[in-house]
């Protein structure tokens, strides 16, 4: 994965912007996103709640 990652980057003159305006890898980069993000939200959520209660 890393190799082609450097390859498209190669073919992209390093123009990091490809693998965003492209749209089927801007879905996969925002659903890898929301993924790694919804954790971090039930977290702060949790925290949030433990503190105002007690």
């Amino acid at each position: 994965m890393e190799q082609s990652f450097h390859q498209a980057l190669i073919a992209a003159q390093g123009d990091v912007t490809t693998f965003i305006t492209r749209p089927l890898s801007g879905t996969f980069i925002a659903l890898a996103s929301i993924f790694f993000l919804l954790p971090l939200a039930s977290k702060l959520r949790k925290h949030r709640q433990a503190v105002h209660s007690g």
